[in-house]
């Protein structure tokens, strides 16, 4: 279900943190059966990709795209159907705030 590489038609968006310190760009949206969303950003190091994992805690690292895969119920390129991540918001100001 998790597509690694975005359509062409489609456009990252950018997502700042709430101090305005960090900026992420995210190509790609997933909800996991456990209910913790993954914004995926392009930056992808072999088998995983560097996302922002807003679970127990909200947290930036490396996930393991293989190891997600059967764990994913929604899944989404288009992130203007997408909340900003809680405690952050999209830059271009569109959307809902987390």
């Amino acid at each position: 279900m998790i597509k690694e590489t975005p359509p062409k038609h489609i456009k990252t968006r950018t997502m700042v943190n709430a101090k305005g310190t960090i900026e992420l760009e995210i190509n790609s949206w997933a909800m996991l059966t456990n209910y913790w969303e993954y914004y995926f950003t392009s930056d992808k190091r072999g088998d995983n990709v560097l996302a922002l994992v807003m679970g127990v805690e909200t947290e930036i690292g490396d996930v393991s795209i293989p190891e997600l895969k059967e764990h994913v119920i929604s899944f989404t390129h288009n992130l203007n159907e997408v909340n900003a991540a809680e405690g952050w918001r999209w830059k271009d100001g569109l959307g809902v705030t987390g």
